[in-house]
């Protein structure tokens, strides 16, 4: 839940439905794997999964589908990432 701080990225899940926001004039790489992070533990916690170091596989294939798919859309719309360090 967005707390009112510097807003660069949010993921939201709620009923089974995830969904990730940015701040189109601001993303960069970094907050992209923020959100996909928390994202894809929602998604695999609501599923019944729980992370563990020899149940990673899950995780990692779900992250990086939802990572292509972040930057598949901002090719499409045209969305500048920054490079932030």
């Amino acid at each position: 839940m967005y707390n009112g701080g510097p807003f660069n990225g949010l993921a939201s899940f709620r009923h089974g439905r995830a969904a990730l926001f940015f701040d189109r004039k601001h993303i960069c790489h970094g907050d992209i794997a923020h959100e996909v992070f928390h994202i894809t533990h929602h998604i695999m916690g609501y599923l019944g999964d729980k992370f563990t170091l020899s149940n990673q596989e899950p995780y990692a294939y779900l992250a990086g589908w939802i990572t292509q798919n972040v930057y598949k859309l901002c090719t499409e719309k045209r969305i500048k990432v920054w490079n932030k360090l």
